[in-house]
């Protein structure tokens, strides 16, 4: 990839409950699994460019793996939350390009991520 475009994401826990760590944004690392949740997606980055501040590219929020039990959230920028124990990742947010949540354990189904955005402006006389 290239450069200073976007955040690792968080870490997951190498024991039991073994929560999931969250993806990375572009503006912040994913959030590390601890205790029984998962980790939340990382936070992406604010443009005005279209009139107002919005967030654009959030990390997906961690997948609930076999002991965890509370899903992470999605990042501030379109990032899908993860899935719960048997349903897969929801998807980013479409225009936002926020990454997908991840899977619950048994759905093994992650989000998909949410498609981007084109946004032209120039200067009128």
């Amino acid at each position: 990839g290239t450069a200073a475009q976007g955040y690792n994401g968080g870490a997951g826990a190498g024991v039991s409950p073994w929560e999931s760590g969250g993806g990375g944004g572009s503006g912040a690392v994913g959030g590390t699994g601890s205790g029984t949740v998962c980790g939340s997606g990382g936070v992406g980055t604010a443009y005005t460019i279209s009139g107002t501040s919005t967030f654009y590219s959030g990390g997906g929020g961690g997948g609930v793996s076999y002991l965890a039990t509370t899903a992470g959230s999605g990042g501030n920028g379109g990032g899908g939350a993860g899935g719960a124990a048997s349903t897969p990742g929801t998807n980013g947010t479409a225009n936002r390009g926020g990454g997908g949540g991840g899977a619950g354990h048994a759905s093994a189904i992650g989000g998909t991520g949410g498609s981007g955005i084109i946004i032209i402006r120039y200067i009128t006389q």
